[in-house]
């Protein structure tokens, strides 16, 4: 799992008249308030610490249904942001033991560094090699794909992974797979498209991102984006 530079925006405040408040904006989120993961957190530490009422503003950029963990950052970015609003001096660890209440993924954002998630997404060990800057395209289309939906479909592999990642960026096909691709392609050819056009864009590594829906395509340099990928959202840039 890797960072990007893809994210929302995240406004905790002490509510002025002691009255929970939640504001959002940007790509509409379609899920009652409680259920959202930054809601969900603060929830959370507010039975545990008695925390206060306090004024939210989430301005959502990351894609739903795109594979790309935009709920799960948004969840474990509230714990970071409600222990330092109201001094909880709560460490790494004890944050992503809370954040994996919340999600499988969400410890990762705690961290927030590249890193090897392990058992269900929760057991995060970092990785510290450094690779050559490379171009990141990341591709998503209008269909969304959901989570559980995208489980049921599955048996993973277990599979060996090498204990570092090959410098040569290329050979990262042979090594790498992704266990969802198959199914959801199937029911979604469109994604199946943009990893063949990315491929034909010349990426040296692409795969669909999570469950998907999103494709991500990883260049050495920054690349001409093929016309047939005009109408769909697309974020770039150096990872």
């Amino acid at each position: 799992m890797l960072p990007v530079g893809l994210c929302d925006a995240l406004e905790i405040t002490p509510a002025l008249n002691n009255q929970f408040s939640f504001i959002a904006t940007g790509i509409p989120v379609d899920s009652p308030v409680e259920k959202i993961s930054c809601v969900a957190a603060y929830r959370m530490l507010q039975h545990q610490f008695k925390l206060p009422a306090v004024s939210m503003h989430m301005h959502k950029v990351i894609p739903s249904g795109a594979g790309l963990g935009g709920g799960s950052s948004d969840g474990a970015f509230a714990i970071k942001l409600l222990n330092r609003l109201f001094g909880l001096k709560l460490c790494n660890q004890a944050m992503s033991e809370l954040a994996s209440e919340l999600g499988s993924d969400c410890a990762f954002f705690i961290q927030n560094r590249p890193a090897l998630a392990l058992g269900r997404g929760e057991i995060i060990v970092p990785i510290n090699q450094l690779l050559k800057p490379l171009f990141l395209v990341l591709v998503k289309p209008s269909v969304s794909v959901p989570t559980p939906w995208a489980y049921s479909l599955i048996n993973p592999a277990d599979r060996a992974l090498p204990n570092a990642l090959p410098a040569e960026v290329e050979s990262w096909k042979e090594l790498f797979t992704n266990d969802f691709e198959e199914q959801v392609m199937k029911h979604y050819p469109v994604i199946g498209e943009i990893k063949r056009t990315l491929l034909k864009m010349g990426a040296s590594f692409v795969s669909m991102s999570g469950s998907g829906s999103s494709v991500y395509g990883i260049f050495k340099s920054p690349p001409l984006i093929d016309p047939a990928l005009r109408g769909f959202f697309i974020w770039k840039g150096w990872i």
